[in-house]
C-alpha cells in the first residue's frame, strides 16, 4: 500500500477522534461538540496536575485532569476536554475553525470516570486505536489507614492515609471538605483527596484549584464497545507496547516513493497505568 494511502488512513482515524459536528451549521459550536448523556451538574471542580512518569522510555507528561462533583455523582478526567465543552457553551456561535485552532491547543484525553454515589458503582469510558470502549464496576472498597501527619496543599490542612491498591502503594493527603471522592476510583475518605503518590513516585496528582461551578456532565454518546475492566486495559497495554500491530492487523503496508516495503517501527508509545493489576 502506498504510504499516502497509509497518511490518509491515520488521518482518517485520528479526526474520528475529534469531537463529532453537523456540515449543515458550521458555525453553530453547539454542534461542534459530540452529544452527551447527562448525569448530573456539578456544584464543585477540583483541578489536578497529573504527572506520570515511564520508565522503560525515562519520559515524564503532567495533563491536567479535573473533576467534577455533582450531588448524586462525579466525574473525573481531561481538563482540557472539561474546558472545551465550556467555552463551547458560553460560544454557541464559534465557528468550525476557530473551534479547531482551540481543540488542537488543548491537551485532551477521551477517557473519563463517572462515579454513581447512589449506587457506588462508576462508568469508564476510553479509546484505543479508533475505537471506544467501556466498562462498569462497583467502585472499589479501599483499605486506608488514617495516620497523624498533616500537609497543606492549596492552603487547606490535609491528613495522611495509605492504601496498597491494585499494585500500587498509594499515600493520599485528604481535606477537612466533607466529600469523599477523589481523583480516577480514589474514594472512601473522611474529606477530598487533594493529593496522590505512589511509593516507586512514578505517578502525582495534586489539585491546583478549587473552584465552585455550575456545569452539567456526563458521558459522549459514542459507538461504544461493552468489556471488562481487565480486558480493556489487557488491550490498552498491548496497543502502546506495539501500536503497529492495529495496522498490520487490517494489512496495512509502508512503502517507499519506488513501492518499496517499509518495515513498521516497533516503537512503544508512552505508557504507565495508574492501575498494575
Amino acid at each position: 500500500m502506498k504510504l499516502r494511502l497509509l497518511i490518509f488512513i491515520i488521518a482518517g482515524m485520528l479526526w474520528t477522534m475529534l469531537p463529532a459536528y453537523s456540515t449543515n451549521n458550521i458555525s453553530d459550536g453547539r454542534r461542534l461538540l459530540t452529544p452527551k448523556e447527562i448525569v448530573d451538574t456539578c456544584y464543585l471542580t477540583i483541578g489536578y496536575y497529573h504527572r506520570t512518569y515511564d520508565p522503560i522510555l525515562e519520559t515524564t507528561r503532567c495533563p491536567d485532569e479535573i473533576l467534577l462533583i455533582g450531588n448524586n455523582n462525579s466525574w473525573y478526567g481531561s481538563y482540557g476536554a472539561f474546558q472545551i465543552d465550556s467555552l463551547v457553551r458560553s460560544r454557541p456561535d464559534m465557528s468550525r475553525e476557530e473551534f479547531g485552532k482551540i481543540y488542537n491547543s488543548l491537551d485532551m484525553s477521551p477517557e473519563c470516570l463517572i462515579k454513581d454515589y447512589l449506587d457506588d458503582s462508576y462508568k469508564f469510558c476510553g479509546h484505543i486505536f479508533s475505537n471506544y470502549y467501556t466498562y462498569q464496576e462497583k467502585v472499589p472498597v479501599i483499605d486506608w489507614t488514617l495516620h497523624n501527619e498533616t500537609d497543606t496543599v492549596l492552603n487547606q490542612i490535609c491528613r495522611k492515609a495509605t492504601c496498597l491498591f491494585r499494585g500500587r502503594k498509594w499515600t493520599a493527603w485528604y481535606a477537612n471538605i466533607p466529600i469523599s471522592d477523589g481523583p480516577w476510583m480514589f474514594s472512601g475518605l473522611p474529606g477530598i483527596i487533594l493529593k496522590l503518590t505512589d511509593s516507586e513516585s512514578e505517578h502525582l496528582i495534586e489539585a491546583f484549584e478549587i473552584q465552585t461551578t455550575t456545569a452539567p456532565f456526563g458521558m459522549p454518546k459514542h459507538l461504544y464497545i461493552k468489556t471488562t475492566r481487565e480486558k480493556y486495559l489487557k488491550e490498552l497495554k498491548d496497543y502502546k507496547n506495539n501500536p503497529w500491530k492495529n495496522l498490520e492487523m487490517i494489512g496495512t503496508q509502508m512503502a517507499d516513493k519506488d513501492d518499496r516495503k517499509i518495515q513498521h517501527r516497533k516503537k512503544k508509545l508512552f505508557y504507565n497505568p495508574i492501575e498494575l493489576e
